[in-house]
C-alpha cells in the first residue's frame, strides 16, 4: 500500500502543476472557495447558530428531500446521528426522487433541500409530502421552493447564492444538525461543543496543508490526486460511520474532475466484489483503490478492512490507505470532506478540465 507520507513520490506528483496551469484552468476560480473552505465553514455554523426553536418537540421521522449536492448533506446528517449520541428511535430518510415513504404523518418533519429551489424531482416529491403534513423546512439559496416557502409559510433557511450546490453542502449539513437539536434528538447536546470542534477544524493547518501553497510540505491531497490520474479510482470504506463520505468522494471526483469514480463497503464487499478483482487481468492496472478507515469503527471492521487491503496490495492492485485525526466523528467528516474536495480539484487540473462546469449533467437537463 501507498504511504502518503513516503518522499519519494513527491517529485513526481508535483510535475506539471504550478499556480500558473491552476489559474489557466480553474477560471471559475474553485481554487479561491477551496482555500476560504474555512471561513464558508464558520460562516455556515454562524447561520445555522441561529435556527430558531421549533415548536413540534414530538417528532416521530425525519425526512430529507434532495438530489445530487442538496441530498450529499441530509446523508452525512444521517451517519452523523447514527453514531452520536442521539436519540435513534427518530427514523431519518433521504429521499433522492419523487417516491416518498408510506409512513408520513402529521407528526412527521420533511426538510426540503434544493441550492437552486427548481430541482424537477424535489418540488415533484414536496407536492405529494405537503398533503401529509404541514412541518416542512426548505433550505434553499431561492428559486421555486423559496417562493412555496413564502407562500404556504413554511420555515425558510436561506443558503448564500453564487456557488455550485456540491460547493454550498456545509450550509445544509449544519442547518440540519442545528435542526436536530431543536427537536431535542440529542440528550445532552452542548452547542459549545459544536463550536469548539469546528474552531479546530479551521484554527489547525490541516485545511491550510492542502492548497497549493504548501506544496513545499507533504500535501497528501495532490499526491492522492496524481495515483488517481489516467485511473479509475474506487472508494472503499466502511459501512458504519464514513458511508456518506464514500458517497461524497466519488460524487467529487465524478463532478469537479468529470473522471470515472465507483465504490463500495465493508464488510459486504468482502463476500462478492473482493473476488472480482481477478479479471479482466489486464486492465487491473488501470484502477486504484481509496480506502478510508475511521479510529472508531468496530475492531472486527477494522480488521476485515486490513486483511481485504493486504490481499488487493498481494496481488499487485495499487491501494491507498487514508486516515485523519479528530477527536470527534464531526471533525474527521469534515476533514476527509475537505480532504475530497481538494483531492477531486486537483484532479481536474491534471485533467486539464474546469473544475465547476458540469458539461454532461448541463447536456443531459437539455434533453429532459
Amino acid at each position: 500500500m501507498k504511504n502518503l507520507s513516503n518522499k519519494t513520490i513527491k517529485n513526481d506528483y508535483i510535475k506539471d502543476l504550478n499556480f500558473d496551469t491552476i489559474k489557466q484552468i480553474d477560471t471559475e476560480n474553485m481554487y479561491q472557495l477551496l482555500t476560504d473552505y474555512g471561513k464558508l465553514i464558520k460562516d455556515a455554523v454562524k447561520k445555522s447558530a441561529s435556527v430558531k426553536k421549533y415548536k413540534t418537540k414530538k417528532i416521530k421521522n425525519i425526512l430529507i428531500l434532495g438530489i445530487g449536492g442538496s441530498a450529499m448533506a441530509g446523508e452525512l446528517i444521517k451517519s452523523y446521528i447514527k453514531y452520536s449520541n442521539a436519540n435513534k428511535n427518530v427514523e431519518i430518510n433521504v429521499v433522492r426522487g419523487t417516491e416518498i415513504p408510506n409512513n408520513i404523518k402529521e407528526n412527521s418533519c420533511v426538510f426540503c433541500c434544493s441550492y437552486s429551489g427548481n430541482t424537477a424531482e424535489t418540488l415533484e416529491a414536496l407536492g405529494k409530502i405537503k398533503e401529509f403534513t404541514s412541518n416542512i423546512i426548505a433550505i434553499t439559496s431561492g428559486g421555486k421552493l423559496a417562493e412555496i416557502a413564502k407562500e404556504k409559510d413554511y420555515d425558510l433557511l436561506n443558503i448564500p447564492t453564487g456557488m455550485m450546490p456540491r460547493c454550498a453542502m456545509f450550509y445544509s449539513f449544519f442547518y440540519l444538525l442545528y435542526a436536530m437539536f431543536q427537536f431535542n434528538l440529542f440528550d445532552d447536546f452542548n452547542e459549545n461543543n459544536i463550536k469548539t470542534a469546528i474552531k479546530k477544524i479551521i484554527s489547525d493547518d490541516f485545511c491550510k496543508s492542502l492548497d497549493y501553497s504548501s506544496i513545499d510540505n507533504d500535501n497528501n491531497s495532490i499526491m492522492i490526486a496524481r495515483l488517481c490520474q489516467g485511473k479509475i479510482p474506487i472508494i472503499y470504506t466502511g459501512a458504519e460511520r464514513l458511508e456518506a463520505v464514500n458517497l461524497r468522494w466519488r460524487g467529487q471526483i465524478q463532478e469537479n474532475a468529470n473522471q470515472l469514480c465507483f465504490g463500495n463497503y465493508f464488510p459486504e464487499l468482502n463476500h462478492n466484489e473482493i473476488n472480482g478483482w481477478m479479471f479482466p487481468s489486464d486492465l487491473l492496472n488501470r484502477f486504484v483503490v481509496i480506502a478510508m478507515k475511521d479510529v472508531d469503527d468496530s475492531k472486527e471492521l477494522n480488521v476485515a478492512i486490513s486483511n481485504s487491503l493486504d490481499l488487493l496490495s498481494e496481488n499487485g492492485i495499487e491501494v491507498v490507505e487514508v486516515v485523519v485525526a479528530g477527536n470527534t466523528l464531526l471533525e474527521r467528516i469534515v476533514r476527509l470532506i475537505c480532504l475530497a474536495d481538494w483531492v477531486s480539484f486537483y484532479l481536474a487540473i491534471m485533467n486539464n478540465t474546469n473544475p465547476t462546469p458540469i458539461p454532461m449533467i448541463m447536456k443531459l437537463k437539455e434533453k429532459m
